[in-house]
């Protein structure tokens, strides 16, 4: 090969190197971060999934369920008439979570008389609070002392095994049902107001 073609071929060979490497970082940067470990990763075994009617519900390996759906009846729902007479609660602590959380979604609605369509939730609960506060930094860079805090963009709650209860997981549905209801999400001030209003009225 003569140096001419040598330092053309060269001079390709690095141009198709840079416009690859802009492209990467480029994908790189509009591509949103994932939250859920891919099967086959190293990190395959830390999230477990149980879905339900209208949530899937992702919890790290070490919650504790029983610890969780005690939480979820914090006011005594269970016991109180919240469940009409015709359910049947679930005996293993994964269908009780999930029974739970579907009837406080019901009653969000009910309260706010919003049923927005096709309306599929994800809770995420992390087994301390630290990681949750960290969650929390590496989405959107600040720290919060939140007990839980919903992302309408993933539509996702996310909260931890001793955060969890039926009023902070209530609280965080209905901001998920008013930002869903409307195409133009409500101001923050006014949507804190509805959900404080939903927490309230829960066992009305």
């Amino acid at each position: 090969m003569n140096l001419k073609l040598k330092r053309i071929y060269t001079g390709r060979f690095y141009a198709v190197a840079v416009l690859t490497l802009l492209l990467y970082i480029f994908l790189a940067h509009e591509t949103p971060p994932v939250f859920c470990e891919p099967a086959g990763s190293e990190e395959s075994g830390k999230w477990l999934t149980i879905e339900s009617g209208h949530l899937l519900i992702e919890y790290e390996n070490s919650v504790n369920l029983k610890t969780v759906a005690r939480r979820l009846n914090k006011r005594g729902l269970i016991s109180s008439g919240f469940f009409s007479s015709d359910d049947v609660l679930a005996s293993t602590p994964e269908n009780r979570v999930a029974q739970i959380v579907d009837r406080l979604l019901r009653r969000a609605e009910e309260i706010l008389d919003m049923y927005p369509p096709n309306l599929k939730l994800t809770i995420k609960i992390f087994n301390t609070e630290g990681s949750l506060k960290e969650e929390y930094f590496r989405m959107f860079g600040a720290h919060r002392d939140y007990e839980a805090f919903y992302a309408h963009q993933y539509r996702t709650i996310y909260t931890s095994e001793y955060s969890i209860s039926d009023s902070v997981i209530i609280h965080e549905m209905a901001h998920a049902v008013v930002d869903t209801y409307f195409s133009v999400k409500p101001p923050p001030k006014v949507s804190e107001v509805l959900a404080t209003y939903v927490d309230v009225h829960l066992e009305d």
